[in-house]
C-alpha cells in the first residue's frame, strides 16, 4: 500500500473547515444532470440571490458559483450541498469538485459514492477535466472509498492529473511507483515524480512526506539512476490542452490551467 498522507486537493479553503455535518444534509444521490437547470435555480432565488438567468451564460454561471461559495462560508452543510448541486448540475466544474469534497468529508457510504460521481464528472469536464478532481478520483480508487478499489484506475487518474501539472498528483504517482501500487515498482519513475512534488508542492505535510520518501528510495538507487530521474524532472513540462475562460473565482489568469489549491 502507498503511504497515506491525505493526498487530496481542496479547491476552496473554507470547505475544509466544515465538519461532516449530519447525514440528513445528503440526499439519496445526485440528481441527473439536465441541460436546463434554470428551473431548479429558482429554489435559491429568494434566499441566496441566484436567479434563473444566472445559469444561461458562463459568466452568470460563475456568479452563481460565487453565490454558492457564500452559502458554504455560512457553515450550513445542508444548504451548502444544495447550493453547490444547483451550480454543479448546470456544468460548473469547480462546483462539482467542491461538492464532491464536501460529500467526501461527510464520511458515510452514501456520501462517498456520490462524491465519486461528482469527481468523475469534473474529471471528464469538456474532455480534459479538472486536474484536482482527477487526483482525488484516483485517491478514491486507491482507498476504495465509494468505488471498487483499483490500482489501475488510480494510476490512470493520477497520471491524467499529473500531466496537467497538479503537484499533489506528482506525490500520488511517486508513492505508487515507489511501492508498486497499481504499477510495476520503478524507483527511477518514483524519484522523478517525487522530485517534482518536492519542487512544486507548497510547504506542508505533503511536501514533507514527499521529501522523506525521496530520501528513502535514493538509498536503494545508483548514482546513474538518480541522475536519470533528476534529468527527467528538469525536462518535464505539463501539457495544457485548453485555455479555459470561466470567470475565475480564485483570481487566476484566464490563460492559466486551473489546478486545485493545496490543502
Amino acid at each position: 500500500m502507498t503511504l497515506k498522507i491525505g493526498r487530496h486537493v481542496a479547491a476552496i479553503g473554507f470547505v475544509a473547515s466544515l465538519l461532516c455535518g449530519s447525514a440528513n444534509a445528503l440526499t439519496s444521490g445526485p440528481p441527473p444532470i439536465s441541460k436546463s437547470s434554470s428551473s431548479r435555480a429558482g429554489e435559491f432565488t429568494v434566499q441566496n440571490g441566484i436567479s434563473d438567468d444566472d445559469f444561461q451564460t458562463s459568466e452568470r454561471l460563475d456568479t452563481a458559483y460565487a453565490m454558492a461559495r457564500k452559502v458554504v462560508a455560512q457553515g450550513d452543510m445542508a444548504n451548502a450541498i444544495k447550493a453547490l448541486r444547483l451550480v454543479a448540475e448546470a456544468g460548473h466544474f469547480l462546483a462539482m469538485h467542491d461538492l464532491a469534497l464536501l460529500l467526501r468529508q461527510a464520511n458515510t457510504k452514501e456520501s462517498f459514492a456520490e462524491a465519486a460521481i461528482w469527481y468523475r464528472r469534473a474529471s471528464e469536464w469538456r474532455g480534459i477535466g479538472f486536474a484536482g478532481s482527477q487526483n482525488n478520483l484516483g485517491d478514491m480508487y486507491e482507498t476504495g472509498e465509494g468505488l471498487p478499489k483499483s490500482g489501475g484506475d488510480a494510476i490512470y487518474w493520477y497520471t491524467r492529473s499529473a500531466l496537467q501539472g497538479e503537484p499533489t498528483a506528482y506525490l500520488s504517482l511517486g508513492s505508487c511507483f515507489a511501492e508498486g501500487f497499481g504499477v510495476r515498482k520503478d524507483l527511477v519513475e518514483a524519484y522523478f515524480w517525487l522530485t517534482l512534488a518536492v519542487r512544486e508542492l507548497g510547504a506542508g505535510s505533503n511536501q514533507d512526506a514527499a521529501a522523506k520518501q525521496l530520501k528513502e528510495i535514493e538509498k536503494a538507487m545508483t548514482a546513474s539512476q538518480v541522475a536519470e530521474a533528476k534529468s527527467k524532472a528538469d525536462q518535464f513540462k505539463p501539457y495544457y490542452q485548453t485555455k479555459l475562460k470561466i470567470g475565475d473565482p480564485f483570481e487566476r489568469s484566464t490563460n492559466e490551467q486551473p489546478s486545485g489549491a493545496s490543502k
